[in-house]
């Protein structure tokens, strides 16, 4: 996934692009953890049954960001999260996740709950 604005002009701190949110991007880094003006993001995910109401997965995901990706952009440099959970479903369809995932930051848990529409 790439996200950039169009155009060369300023971006409100509250639409720059991020990476670090649970579910989304980089599971293990704090939402906003990486802001800028563009973003570069993909991700693994494998997903199999444990149970009748329960699945585990293991997962990797990397991304970067900045001002010109184009430019700028350094393999080198992605940041990297990896790890494994479990999801536990409901019978609405809404669902829990907890996993832990192993980050340059170090080790995070996290619990997250999706709700369903």
């Amino acid at each position: 996934v790439v996200s950039q604005p169009f155009g060369k002009s300023r971006v409100p701190f509250f639409h720059l692009s991020q990476l670090g949110h649970e579910g989304t991007t980089l599971k293990g880094f704090r939402r906003g953890r990486y802001l800028d003006r563009q973003s570069l993001f993909g991700g693994v995910e494998y997903r199999y049954p444990v149970w009748r109401v329960v699945d585990g997965f293991l997962f990797t995901n990397a991304g970067q960001v900045g001002d010109r990706l184009r430019k700028d952009l350094d393999l080198g440099a992605l940041e990297y999260s990896h790890g494994a959970g479990l999801r536990w479903w409901r019978d609405s369809g809404s669902s829990t996740r907890a996993f832990v995932s192993h980050t340059a930051d170090g080790i995070a848990w996290r619990l997250a709950t999706t709700a369903s529409f």
